[in-house]
Protein backbone atom coordinates (compact mmCIF):
# COMPACT_ATOMS: atom_id res chain seq x y z
CA UNK A 1 0.00 0.00 0.00
CA UNK A 2 1.01 3.72 -0.36
CA UNK A 3 2.44 5.72 2.85
CA UNK A 4 0.63 8.03 4.74
CA UNK A 5 1.93 11.05 5.93
CA UNK A 6 0.31 14.06 8.05
CA UNK A 7 1.78 17.77 8.25
CA UNK A 8 0.30 20.42 10.01
CA UNK A 9 2.08 23.92 8.64
CA UNK A 10 2.14 26.60 11.28
CA UNK A 11 0.73 29.60 8.94
CA UNK A 12 0.18 31.57 12.22
CA UNK A 13 -0.85 31.47 16.04
CA UNK A 14 -4.10 31.82 14.82
CA UNK A 15 -4.16 29.62 11.73
CA UNK A 16 -3.67 26.07 11.24
CA UNK A 17 -3.01 24.23 7.56
CA UNK A 18 -3.58 20.15 7.66
CA UNK A 19 -2.28 18.37 4.80
CA UNK A 20 -2.69 14.67 4.22
CA UNK A 21 -1.38 12.61 1.58
CA UNK A 22 -1.16 8.89 -0.04
CA UNK A 23 -0.09 7.48 -3.45
CA UNK A 24 -1.62 4.52 -3.68
CA UNK A 25 -1.01 1.76 -6.59
CA UNK A 26 -4.44 0.38 -8.26
CA UNK A 27 -4.83 -1.89 -10.93
CA UNK A 28 -5.14 1.46 -13.15
CA UNK A 29 -1.53 2.38 -11.61
CA UNK A 30 -0.20 5.16 -9.73
CA UNK A 31 -2.98 7.32 -7.62
CA UNK A 32 -1.94 10.35 -5.66
CA UNK A 33 -4.89 11.63 -3.01
CA UNK A 34 -4.39 15.33 -1.12
CA UNK A 35 -6.17 16.96 0.99
CA UNK A 36 -6.09 20.20 2.51
CA UNK A 37 -7.97 22.38 4.69
CA UNK A 38 -6.76 25.49 2.95
CA UNK A 39 -6.25 26.70 -1.20
CA UNK A 40 -2.96 27.96 -1.66
CA UNK A 41 -2.03 28.06 2.19
CA UNK A 42 -4.13 31.40 2.41
CA UNK A 43 -7.89 30.71 1.50
CA UNK A 44 -10.13 28.40 3.74
CA UNK A 45 -11.18 25.45 1.08
CA UNK A 46 -11.02 21.90 2.47
CA UNK A 47 -10.95 19.59 -0.23
CA UNK A 48 -9.49 16.80 -1.16
CA UNK A 49 -7.98 16.10 -4.75
CA UNK A 50 -7.52 12.37 -6.25
CA UNK A 51 -5.52 12.27 -9.45
CA UNK A 52 -3.86 9.59 -11.35
CA UNK A 53 0.02 9.75 -12.11
CA UNK A 54 -0.26 10.12 -15.66
CA UNK A 55 -1.24 13.88 -16.93
CA UNK A 56 -3.27 12.10 -19.85
CA UNK A 57 -5.97 10.97 -17.66
CA UNK A 58 -5.84 13.94 -15.63
CA UNK A 59 -9.14 15.29 -17.02
CA UNK A 60 -10.95 12.12 -17.19
CA UNK A 61 -10.20 10.80 -14.02
CA UNK A 62 -9.56 13.57 -11.47
CA UNK A 63 -11.69 14.18 -9.07
CA UNK A 64 -12.01 17.19 -6.38
CA UNK A 65 -14.45 16.50 -3.31
CA UNK A 66 -14.70 20.17 -1.67
CA UNK A 67 -15.47 19.43 2.38
CA UNK A 68 -17.79 21.76 4.58
CA UNK A 69 -15.44 21.05 7.34
CA UNK A 70 -11.80 22.45 8.61
CA UNK A 71 -11.89 20.49 11.66
CA UNK A 72 -8.66 18.57 11.27
CA UNK A 73 -9.50 14.88 12.92
CA UNK A 74 -12.70 14.87 10.58
CA UNK A 75 -10.33 15.77 7.76
CA UNK A 76 -7.92 12.96 8.54
CA UNK A 77 -11.23 10.65 8.19
CA UNK A 78 -12.81 11.28 5.34
CA UNK A 79 -9.18 11.29 4.03
CA UNK A 80 -8.87 7.89 4.91
CA UNK A 81 -11.97 6.87 3.99
CA UNK A 82 -11.76 8.17 0.32
CA UNK A 83 -7.89 6.35 0.30
CA UNK A 84 -10.43 3.11 1.17
CA UNK A 85 -12.47 3.68 -1.28
CA UNK A 86 -10.35 4.48 -4.35
CA UNK A 87 -8.48 1.24 -3.00
CA UNK A 88 -11.88 -0.59 -3.54
CA UNK A 89 -13.15 1.09 -6.80
CA UNK A 90 -10.17 2.31 -8.53
CA UNK A 91 -9.87 5.88 -9.81
CA UNK A 92 -12.43 5.48 -12.56
CA UNK A 93 -15.01 3.72 -9.82
CA UNK A 94 -14.58 6.82 -7.57
CA UNK A 95 -14.57 9.63 -11.19
CA UNK A 96 -18.27 7.29 -11.70
CA UNK A 97 -19.49 8.17 -8.72
CA UNK A 98 -18.40 11.59 -8.86
CA UNK A 99 -20.38 11.91 -12.17
CA UNK A 100 -23.45 10.36 -10.67
CA UNK A 101 -23.58 12.58 -7.79
CA UNK A 102 -23.13 15.68 -10.01
CA UNK A 103 -25.63 14.47 -12.13
CA UNK A 104 -28.43 13.26 -9.57
CA UNK A 105 -27.81 16.75 -8.28
CA UNK A 106 -28.66 18.71 -11.59
CA UNK A 107 -31.70 16.33 -12.13
CA UNK A 108 -32.56 17.44 -8.19
CA UNK A 109 -32.36 21.05 -9.32
CA UNK A 110 -34.50 20.20 -12.73
CA UNK A 111 -37.13 18.75 -11.15
CA UNK A 112 -38.05 19.25 -7.74
CA UNK A 113 -36.69 23.34 -6.88
CA UNK A 114 -38.99 25.83 -8.11
CA UNK A 115 -38.25 27.97 -10.92
CA UNK A 116 -37.69 31.53 -10.20
CA UNK A 117 -40.38 34.29 -11.04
Amino acid sequence: MGSFAIRTKSLTRLQRMSTYFNAIDTDEGPVHILTKSRWLGIFPNPHTSVMPHHATSLKRLGTVIRWTTSDAGLLATLHNATVRLVQELGISGLADVANSAKMSQRVWKTLVEPAPG
